[in-house]
């Protein structure tokens, strides 16, 4: 049995969809992220970087999946621009409105004597815009460590100093940043159909080993005894624990490979667990190989 690898392709929309993704997810999570943080002085400490984090994640992960990208390198690299952008933006959008728009507003309004709110608004952040810098943000954000950090817990504050607040921010940037590498790197890495151009779907229950035959199955499929392989497995009911074989092919063409998934199952508290043990493909030839050794049927 082959071992699946991607192909490292994509298709011609891929990459602009991915970078696209990857900049929609800074500004809608990271801005509104800050929206609720400032408007509402609420952040919950570890569970909104997560949920920025999977929010940016499952934007990427739509973005390789319409754009047929087979490359989880690839897919990673932009899974870590929309993971910047998120922090980025939500940084930014703090050292903004908290450091340099009043100041903006004030001058505009000095400047700008008669002019509608509207128009002081305007010219206010196009003055904003020409004072930001990265100095000014470094030390908009010492400053901010420098007051520490107030955590809540049942009724108890924590403080964190200058330190412990670096630390963090940093922790909680670190966590939106690899959950969004990691969500779209194993979305690309997933089984894709070259022939049929589309992803592997619509997976079927094909047969079962007993658990005591395991071993001697997998031993046989890695070393391409198909037919010795298919002596081992049962269109019968088996008890847990088992192990089972699902299929799914390419409906498009009779030339095409099948996708064979090997599963553990055993009891679990709430019905039967599954957990993949191994992903591989198997040619028209070899799965009537396999098949042909196929008892109780």
């Amino acid at each position: 049995m082959r071992t699946y690898k991607p192909s490292n392709k994509m298709s011609l929309l891929g990459l602009p969809l991915m970078f696209i993704a990857a900049l929609l997810a800074g500004l809608l999570i990271g801005g509104l992220a800050f929206f609720i943080s400032y408007q509402f002085n609420l952040f919950l400490i570890c569970i909104f970087p997560l949920i920025m984090g999977f929010l940016g994640g499952a934007f990427m992960i739509a973005a390789v999946k319409v754009g047929k990208v087979r490359s989880p390198l690839l897919a990673a690299l932009f899974g870590l621009l929309a993971g910047i952008a998120i922090v980025g933006v939500f940084r930014g959008g703090e050292y903004y409105f908290s450091w340099i728009h009043d100041s903006a507003m004030r001058a505009a309004a000095r400047q700008n004597r008669d002019a509608t709110d509207q128009e002081i608004a305007i010219k206010a952040i196009q003055m904003g815009l020409q004072d930001i810098n990265v100095a000014d943000f470094m030390e908009f954000n010492q400053r901010l460590a420098s007051a520490g950090t107030s955590i809540s817990y049942r009724s108890t504050d924590i403080e964190l100093n200058e330190t412990m607040t670096w630390a963090l921010w940093g922790i909680e940037a670190l966590a939106i940043v690899l959950i969004c590498i990691v969500m779209p790197f194993g979305t690309a890495g997933e089984p894709f159909n070259e022939r049929a151009n589309r992803w592997y779907i619509n997976w079927e229950w094909f047969a079962s080993v007993p658990l005591s035959h395991k071993k001697q199955f997998m031993d046989l499929m890695k070393q391409g005894d198909f037919k010795g392989a298919g002596t081992l497995i049962t269109k019968g009911t088996l008890p847990l624990p088992r192990v089972d074989i699902d299929l799914t092919g390419d409906d498009t063409s009779a030339e095409g490979d099948w996708l064979v998934k090997i599963n553990d199952v055993k009891q679990g508290r709430n019905g039967s667990e599954t957990s993949t043990l191994t992903i591989g493909l198997l040619s028209p030839q070899e799965l009537d190989a396999l098949r042909g050794g196929l008892v109780g049927q």
